[in-house]
């Protein structure tokens, strides 16, 4: 290759800034699939234990208002290690107008943020948030500390469930 046109190709489609782009963008889809054959083996295989090929951050969201500080700060946290993030909200019962508004704004929010949103039924919260990341792989679980007898027993549970799971604990506003 003649030196102008190296000089011509550094200037076009071969500027150091496109090339690390291209570069990042390879290594993110040489991850999400290897994270999605991942996933598929561990399920056909039977193992229940997440195994890390990207951390996944999931948030436990109570159909209570003012937690918009958990999901920015779940966000911030998944985002400064690439890592993927989901929000949850356990369904044990009916719930009211007002909640499931609240909810939808924490799930239009939780997806500016980059991340998923879902609700699972159980009557059991802490079983139900157990049973989902050991399901979906999850690494870590981020919670907020609320105030409340039944609350705290749930946290306590849901730790002890948890066995191969990181869990932060954020305290609550009030």
């Amino acid at each position: 290759m003649s030196p102008q046109a190296a000089l011509h190709a550094l200037q076009g489609s071969y500027r150091p800034t496109v090339l690390a782009t291209l570069r990042e963008l390879t290594f993110r889809r040489v991850a999400q699939h290897t994270d999605r054959r991942l996933l598929s083996y561990m399920a056909s295989k039977h193992i229940a234990a997440p195994w890390e090929a990207r951390p996944r951050v999931l948030v436990c969201v109570p159909p209570l208002p003012g937690q918009e500080r958990l999901l920015t700060t779940a966000a911030k946290f998944a985002a400064s290690r690439d890592d993927a993030l989901t929000a949850i909200s356990v369904r044990t019962d009916h719930r009211t107008d007002a909640e499931k508004q609240l909810l939808g704004g924490y799930a239009a929010l939780i997806h500016q943020l980059g991340g998923e949103f879902a609700t699972v039924d159980g009557k059991d919260i802490a079983a139900t948030v157990a049973a989902y990341a050991r399901e979906h792989g999850i690494t870590e679980v981020v919670l907020m500390r609320t105030p409340g007898r039944r609350q705290s027993k749930t946290l306590r549970r849901l730790i002890r469930l948890l066995v191969d799971v990181d869990v932060h604990i954020l305290a609550s506003d009030r």
